[in-house]
């Protein structure tokens, strides 16, 4: 299975504004009330393990699985609740304000590295043209490289947030409530995981989109990276719907088979775990284990980097990116 090691020289502000995520958070955390008269109890939702409790959060139980050790949610709110809160309240609206705050640097950083990890797995998927469904549709510049680069000639944008129907369709894309039958030669689904009420359920969806054969790219955040592994209950920007599921590698390995997926790569390309860690206990007092703040402080950056990269090498970021491949 395929890794991927990335240079750093990338900064959180560049592509998580950090203005916008905090005005996010903010609603967020008082829109959430709006979940809490409808909660449901799970096990795993990457290995169907048992699990213990590991903290609260804003008015949500935190579970780790004793299986795969992933990290989430329960009890929890229905997939019906997560979908009205996206759409209906203001959290929702600012949520997509947040991924659109930097957009010209992520096209820089973010999206044509998405739209060249697309071209180079799936070249020579053997069809023309090729079919592409985004979903959760977040970077309408995505659409618009992947045509203007030639990766797909056709591009729909499925579970589109409210507002960004106009943009997505000057990009090119046709938008549409769910494409037609087993068709798709390529889907996206670029941070959607973490806060689907059903993963399994989900993926399976997508799965139903594809031809046989046909790829998945996801991107999702996990729970065995570096920054959540060393902030863990105190990482502040852990809330529900948005982070419900943290799963590990091994628990997303599980899911993806689970699902009906052969994975070709899982990687943790992140880049900013170590500036997150920093951040975090520069701005909310948080006390961090002694090694990590001794490196911090007297390390300088070419320590920062390695170990950056040391993270990247052993699947320990917590930004993780999944391609894998419909099974027949």
């Amino acid at each position: 299975m395929k890794h991927l090691v990335l240079p750093n020289g990338l900064r959180g502000d560049t592509i998580r504004p950090s203005g916008a995520l905090k005005a996010f958070h903010s609603a967020a955390t008082r829109d959430a009330a709006l979940l809490l008269g409808d909660l449901v109890s799970i096990d795993c939702p990457a290995c169907g393990g048992a699990s213990e409790r590991a903290f609260d959060r804003e008015g949500f139980t935190f579970r780790e699985c004793a299986t795969c050790e992933s990290l989430f949610a329960s009890p929890r709110p229905t997939a019906e609740a997560v979908v009205r809160f996206y759409r209906e309240t203001e959290a929702g609206r600012l949520r997509v304000e947040y991924f659109r705050a930097a957009d010209e640097d992520r096209l820089t950083h973010v999206v044509r590295s998405r739209v060249d990890w697309v071209a180079n797995l799936s070249a020579g998927a053997g069809r023309e043209p090729l079919r592409l469904a985004d979903v959760g549709t977040l970077y309408p510049s995505f659409l618009a490289e992947v045509r203007t680069q030639g990766v797909a000639s056709v591009c729909h944008a499925v579970d589109v947030p409210p507002g960004l129907e106009e943009v997505i369709r000057e990009a090119g894309a046709e938008v549409v409530s769910e494409p037609v039958g087993a068709t798709a030669d390529i889907v996206t689904a670029f941070e959607q995981l973490e806060h689907q009420a059903d993963p399994c359920g989900y993926l399976c969806r997508l799965r139903g989109y594809l031809r046989p054969g046909g790829w998945l790219f996801a991107t999702t955040r996990s729970a065995s990276g570096f920054d959540l592994l060393v902030l863990w209950d105190r990482a502040p920007y852990v809330f529900v719907p948005e982070h419900m599921n943290l799963m590990s590698v091994e628990g997303l390995q599980s899911l993806f088979d689970a699902c009906g997926f052969e994975v070709v790569e899982l990687s943790t390309p992140g880049r900013l775990d170590v500036e997150l860690v920093e951040r975090s206990a520069r701005e909310h007092g948080i006390e961090l284990p002694r090694l990590i703040r001794y490196l911090l402080r007297h390390r300088g950056d070419q320590c920062r980097s390695d170990l950056q990269e040391l993270l990247q090498r052993h699947r320990l970021s917590s930004h993780v990116r999944i391609a894998a491949r419909a099974r027949p």
